[in-house]
């Protein structure tokens, strides 16, 4: 909220910052007040009506306190102002939080999915700064929701296994869509679980082609979520339709019978295609985040060094991963040429007795804002901490402007730099 509210009306922030000072220094004063009433009254001595010094004191006192009350009345009025202006900006705020643990999360899929909050933030200011602008500000903020959710999207996307980036797509949609209230938590544990029994509604109405498994499924849904009641009477009333679904080719794209189109939504519709045609699920995955979020999101990002450089900074590292038989050089090498950088690119092949020519390097890359270029790290395991801190101790105010550190690795061990790896751009080739 702070960082949104920062970019967009600083104004805004400014006077919230400075009235939180003001009322920290008038609630200040306002104890210091009473300290020195209560330590001029322990020290009076004799009738302090006939002490003149406390009396002014007092007096003086009384119209400060006053004065301060009244400043602290009007402070919190305007305070309630501010922070309902802030508040329209809570829908930024509330997408940004869950799009944050929606990557963080996918540490659980593989260790090697980290990434910082620092480099999240860098790409929320980024988001706020290059979305479109517009003076209605409903419009404004969906403009940021929108670009700043497709740039996570690609940039994280870049950076996961081909067999992860669908199942990152759907985690985005599924997140949103919980986000909104649009799903239900029972109904997405019985999509990932299935059945939690396997007490059935009678007799498999289709024996013939509906496995015993599929109508255990369907029996489930009846009992146990509250929108699919009566489901499986609608199975046995349009058995003969649910059998042309089950021989298709193509069942995500089949219309329900018995009115379970209309009645359930692209995400409960899943569950029936679950039910009936488990090996098409990817599909129907595919469906429910075009129609939630775009195509876009079901389409990976091409590979695109121009960009990825640009997320870069001289603490931000470019780290390729790459399988067997990939060249990610070749690739380096031309777009050295694109920038006007081949002429300041020091490249090493990473092993034993490697790591202090690559340190040298790396400090004359910062200094002449040349790019560094470490091949094999995946060959040189035990000069990675020493790399890490490099990372982590480069001084951006004392680091020329155009240095870049890029490293390359067959796979990513235990022992890969956690700083740099957390806040670096990755690029899968």
């Amino acid at each position: 909220m702070g960082l949104v509210v920062a970019e967009e009306r600083p104004d805004l922030s400014e006077a919230k910052n400075n009235l939180v000072v003001q009322n920290a220094a008038m609630k200040s004063q306002m104890q210091e007040l009473e300290a020195t009433i209560l330590r001029m009254l322990s020290e009076a001595s004799g009738d302090i009506l006939d002490d003149e010094s406390l009396i002014n004191t007092l007096d003086a006192s009384k119209k400060t306190s006053e004065e301060i009350k009244e400043k602290l009345a009007q402070a919190e009025v305007t305070e309630k102002e501010i922070d309902t202006t802030r508040a329209e900006y809570a829908p930024v705020a509330f997408r940004s939080a869950l799009l944050y643990f929606c990557v963080a999360d996918l540490s659980t899929i593989d260790p090697m999915y980290q990434y910082s909050l620092g480099w999240f933030m860098s790409l929320f200011r980024n988001g706020i700064q290059n979305s479109t602008a517009s003076g209605d500000l409903p419009e404004r903020l969906t403009n940021i929701i929108n670009y700043f959710t497709f740039s996570i999207y690609q940039n994280v996307c870049r950076s996961l296994f081909e067999k992860h980036k669908l199942l990152f797509s759907f985690l985005l949609c599924i997140r949103i869509m919980q986000g909104d209230n649009k799903i239900d938590t029972e109904e997405f544990k019985f999509l990932l679980s299935g059945p939690p029994t396997t007490k059935t509604d009678g007799e498999n109405p289709a024996p013939d082609w509906m496995t015993i498994n599929s109508w255990t499924e369907f029996s489930n849904m009846h009992f146990e979520l509250p929108s699919f009641a009566g489901v499986t009477d609608v199975v046995r009333e349009h058995a003969a339709t649910f059998k042309c679904m089950f021989d298709s080719s193509a069942p995500e794209d089949f219309e329900l019978p018995g009115g379970l189109q209309q009645r359930l939504s692209m995400f409960q519709r899943l569950l029936i295609l679950r039910g009936m045609r488990l090996d098409k699920v990817t599909e129907g995955v595919q469906q429910l985040v075009s129609s939630e979020l775009g195509s876009p999101f079901i389409e990976p990002p091409p590979f695109n060094l121009q960009l990825c450089y640009a997320y870069s900074t001289v603490k931000t590292p470019l780290i390729f991963v790459f399988v067997p038989g990939s060249d990610p050089a070749a690739d380096l090498y031309k777009f050295t040429a694109v920038m006007k950088m081949d002429r300041k690119l020091e490249a090493i092949s990473l092993g034993q007795g490697q790591g202090p020519i690559a340190e040298g390097l790396i400090k004359n890359g910062q200094d002449s804002g040349g790019w560094v270029f470490l091949q094999n790290c995946h060959l040189s395991v035990s000069w990675m901490p020493k790399l890490e801190k490099i990372v982590e101790t480069t001084d951006e105010d004392l680091v020329h402007r155009d240095y870049r550190l890029w490293y390359v690795c067959e796979c990513i061990c235990v022992r890969m730099p956690l700083v740099s790896a957390v806040n670096a751009v990755w690029v899968r080739v």
